[in-house]
């Protein structure tokens, strides 16, 4: 439940809490109101409790729909994990292999078929900088096993927050 949610629930709490207390002095008081007064109190009291329906209402359509786009977008973020996985795993093959290697090439064949096939498909602005700048490492410094080691890791880290399990700063 997000922090706007339980602010409102215990405001209406806390009303409540109010509408309560007020009556029990009343009544403790023998507090008597005329006909008018009570009419309007009557009107009021009855008032209050329409909007806290209708707020309640508002909210559950609210959860309602924000579940709804939730599963809509299931599908497309269980792809985007799948190919970042996919990714980071080329990368840091890339970079902890030798250029020469059966396995580094398999890797960079991977990489090669992610940044033209399906990357562009689902790769934010953050990601997609880095991946650009680890295709140019590949290009430029072919031989620079740090460099493409440090642009795997930050790689990672970028998929990471993409996929919303940590922020960068």
């Amino acid at each position: 439940m997000s922090a706007s949610k339980k602010r409102i629930i215990v405001a209406a709490a806390l009303f409540v809490s109010l509408i309560a207390a007020i009556s029990i002095a009343g009544t403790v008081t023998k507090f008597r109101l005329d006909l008018q007064e009570a009419a309007f109190w009557d009107v009021s009291i009855k008032a209050v409790g329409g909007f806290v329906a209708i707020a309640g209402v508002l909210l559950t359509l609210t959860k309602y729909l924000d579940d709804k786009d939730a599963i809509q977008r299931k599908p497309f973020a269980d792809l985007r994990a799948n190919v970042y996985s996919r990714l980071v795993q080329a990368t840091a093959l890339i970079g902890n292999n030798d250029p020469d290697s059966k396995v580094r090439c398999e890797a960079e064949q991977t990489f090669w078929v992610l940044f033209w096939g399906e990357l562009p498909m689902i790769v934010d602005g953050r990601v997609g900088g880095i991946v650009n700048e680890f295709h140019s490492a590949i290009s430029d410094n072919r031989n620079d096993q740090v460099m493409l080691r440090n642009l795997s890791m930050k790689l990672a880290r970028a998929c990471r927050a993409s996929l919303g399990f940590d922020q960068l700063n």
